[in-house]
């Protein structure tokens, strides 16, 4: 099974504001709310004292970093829209002691106020929250392995929506919406022969599209890279650092070779101009702490080198 892209994700995000990379009308990365996916890392206390880990955030809109200590040794971390004011929330998934539940804890940005959800649990469940309803609020999900189920509780409503899709084995699609009704769009890929196809519910028709695209090697990486407001069906390659773009506007292939093997590939709108950037994070090495992030800009084709992180930080 491949590697699930949580960009700035981790796909970490997705916020309300122009047409960008973004899942169901969320832009990836966006802590300030200037419509921009910020650089970002997440530091692991390892000290094993019990500290809070850190979150070192470059925020675009004013170019000065943002501390946050938020988290545990062991979360998992999911920075999204979960209170709709255009904001990415610092937030992590947990388990309890026991290992048996998964626990969301929310700092949400609208009222610097925890919020706690137990959902789901750590043997059984991928966390994939997104908004699903459209209500410009990042629902709380799971993909549950053994049923091929989404588990979602539905921010409109705060009612529960299970949906099953695929088959034993498909590997969850994150955080994207390819009709361009601002809701995320279940999916799956499932591989066979060395070939891979993206199977999605689409949400404004709750019709099927099939779309045989990318290999087993390829990482998954759907998000808006033509500016229409729909996720493009994508995938980045180690092997070559080479895209694969199917753009939603024409169905033409775009493709570029931006990173290397070991890089993590991290798509989002770092420009402002509503399109995907290409971007990966190259993180420190023993001889060469510093992590950097590296950006193609859609707007205008310039290449950026950002020094942000070091040695074990994972990009969000």
């Amino acid at each position: 099974m491949k590697k699930i892209l949580l960009p700035l994700f981790t796909l970490a995000i997705l916020l309300i504001a122009g047409q960008s990379a973004r899942a169901g009308g969320e832009v990836l990365g966006d802590f300030d709310g200037d419509a921009k996916s910020d650089i970002a890392v997440y530091r692991v206390d390892t000290s094993g004292t019990g500290q809070n880990s850190t979150w070192y955030i470059l925020q675009s809109m004013t170019n000065s970093l943002r501390v946050v200590a938020w988290g545990l040794q062991g979360d998992i971390p999911l920075p999204f829209d979960y209170d709709g004011d255009n904001k990415a929330d610092v937030a992590v998934v947990r388990q309890n002691f026991i290992g048996q539940n998964y626990f969301w804890h929310i700092l949400q940005s609208s009222n610097n106020q925890l919020r706690t959800v137990q959902w789901g649990s750590p043997t059984q469940d991928q966390p994939l929250p997104g908004d699903y309803d459209g209500d410009g609020q990042t629902d709380i999900a799971v993909f549950r392995f053994a049923n091929n189920t989404w588990y979602i509780l539905q921010s409109a409503n705060n009612q529960l929506r299970t949906q099953q899709w695929g088959a034993q084995g498909d590997e969850p699609v994150p955080f994207a919406d390819y009709d361009g009704d601002n809701k995320v769009d279940i999916a799956v890929r499932r591989y066979d022969q060395g070939l891979s196809t993206f199977y999605i519910l689409q949400s404004m028709t709750n019709s099927l599209r099939a779309q045989q695209w990318g290999t087993d090697e390829d990482e998954t990486a759907p998000v808006d890279f033509d500016g229409d407001g729909k996720a493009d069906v994508a995938v980045w390659r180690p092997s070559n650092g080479t895209w694969y773009v199917l753009r939603s506007t024409n169905g033409n292939l775009q493709s570029a070779q931006f990173g290397l093997n070991d890089d993590t590939p991290l798509p989002g709108d770092f420009d402002g101009d509503a399109k995907a950037d290409y971007s990966v994070y190259r993180g420190g090495t023993a001889a060469n702490p510093q992590g950097v992030w590296y950006i193609l800009q859609s707007s205008n084709n310039v290449f950026r080198a950002v020094p942000w992180g070091q040695l074990g930080d994972f990009p969000v």
